[in-house]
């Protein structure tokens, strides 16, 4: 999800921003001696960038403050779920495009249902040629141990933040597809000795067609709006090649990614005739707006024309509470040309555009010896909204059919049930899933978080010079 072809401009703006002369606001003279650069850098990029600056003063007297972050937290705007500070900047550039240190299990971590102290861990997937996989971790396994210490609220963190460890786990049943009454602890099994190791995931994860009762449905499973599209563009081009009728899109682990990404995978779906309209228009603050103006940049993302390109009418989504930023703009952008419905549980409503940055020219260093150009800030920039000017997924988006993801069958088989359920709305068959028990709103689950791929606040979603949704 890279661009905002119009942001392209903010590597160039950030990086005059950031060696600016000093003489709009001089340093206080009894504290002449102490390098707030990064101070400054946290404070100008706000002023200048972040969309809900109109708290942030001209000047500054950064001796009032004592680290960079004390900076950022003071003008943190009360409602940005989004925004953040790190001191990491290099290893988030890494997750940026899906590189990083990994056992390659994807989970979802709540509370035990028998002791509200306990935390266990529900597989949801487990990547391919991942230390996860290769110990025999299938999704709908329940991690209950690590190392043979139990879970609880108290130490999850740090178990599962190991870089070695064996795990405890047990098989997922929910009777009757009653997530109350869901059983793990029949039988326990003891993995082998897992390392974690540092993993380039293809967000390609699976792409198939199924030709059932006259017609040919797409199947795509993706992982990461990545900036990398070759996978993408091969993956379209075998549903294409295959002639598919419907695509189901599976965004139940996809929280975002990049501008870029996003506008091809939605100009290879959205209805021919729709190139050069707008997908997303990105609302930005006025000091932004006016210099994008001056450069002749647009924030507003487009669909382009596409050598690959799906012929369909209607899209059929998988969604998940892990499904957000980009997968929602995506849904949000082609809903005005085209039918999009979504089956699963809501998302996640990640509405705004962030910009990752740092001052990668500042040598300095802070008092734990950090560099100063490994301070970051993930920043929102903009808020968006579709070319019908909907913000409607301020609080993510509530499925067209919500059903619960219960683990219980392999990703892409045509039995699992949202797909099932995408499959029989499709052919308008009765599908297996049909005949469960819809899950109530109030009876959704109450995950502590999901530990997967790793993220800052929710989701990484730009990356300098270009823009990540």
């Amino acid at each position: 999800m890279k661009k905002i072809a119009s942001l392209l401009l903010l590597a160039t703006i950030l990086l005059s921003a950031c060696h600016k002369d000093d003489k709009d606001e001089p340093v206080p003279i009894n504290n002449q001696k102490k390098n707030y650069t990064i101070h400054r850098f946290v404070w100008e990029t706000m002023r200048d960038y972040y969309y809900w600056n109109s708290n942030i003063p001209a000047h500054l007297d950064f001796s009032k403050f004592n680290t960079p972050k004390d900076v950022f937290e003071y003008f943190l705007y009360p409602e940005d779920r989004f925004s953040a500070i790190m001191n990491n900047y290099t290893e988030a550039d890494n997750h940026l495009n899906n590189i990083y240190v990994t056992d390659g299990i994807y989970y979802l971590l709540d509370t035990d249902r028998l002791n509200s102290d306990n935390v266990v861990a529900y597989v949801q997937y487990v990547y391919k040629n991942s230390p996860g996989e290769a110990a025999g971790i299938k999704r709908g396994d329940v991690i209950t141990k690590v190392n043979k210490q139990t879970l609880n609220k108290t130490n999850y963190k740090s178990l599962l933040s190991l870089d070695s460890y064996t795990l405890t786990y047990s098989k997922l049943s929910v009777p009757n597809g009653i997530w109350a009454a869901r059983e793990y602890y029949d039988t326990e099994y003891t993995s082998p000795l897992i390392t974690k190791k540092s993993m380039d995931i293809d967000p390609v994860l699976q792409v198939s067609t199924h030709e059932i009762d006259g017609h040919k449905i797409g199947y795509f499973l993706y992982d990461s709006f990545d900036d990398g599209t070759e996978s993408l563009t091969q993956a379209f081009k075998k549903l294409q090649s295959d002639q598919i009728t419907e695509l189901v899109l599976d965004l139940r682990i996809n929280g975002g990614g990049y501008i870029s990404t996003l506008e091809k995978i939605a100009s290879m779906i959205v209805p021919a005739g729709n190139e050069g309209k707008i997908l997303i228009q990105t609302e930005v603050n006025p000091i932004l707006a006016k210099m994008l103006k001056e450069e002749n940049q647009d924030p507003n993302s487009y669909f382009s024309a596409q050598d690959t390109h799906l012929n369909i009418n209607k899209l059929y989504v998988l969604t998940s509470y892990q499904t957000a930023s980009a997968s929602e703009e995506l849904i949000s952008g082609l809903q005005p040309y085209m039918d999009v419905v979504l089956i699963g549980t809501p998302t996640y409503g990640k509405y705004t555009t962030n910009l990752l940055i740092n001052d990668n020219y500042d040598q300095g260093f802070d008092s734990d010896g950090i560099s100063y150009s490994e301070w970051a800030l993930y920043l929102v920039v903009g808020v968006c909204k579709n070319s019908a000017g909907e913000m409607n997924f301020k609080d993510g988006f509530t499925p067209d059919y919500l059903l619960p993801d219960f683990f219980e069958s392999s990703l892409g088989n045509v039995e699992e049930p949202l797909f099932a359920k995408a499959i029989s709305l499709i052919t308008g068959n009765q599908a297996p899933i049909a005949k469960r028990a819809k899950i109530a709103t109030a009876n959704d689950y109450s995950f502590i978080g999901a530990l997967e791929k790793p993220f800052y606040k929710q989701n990484l979603t730009i990356k300098r010079p270009n823009t990540r949704q």
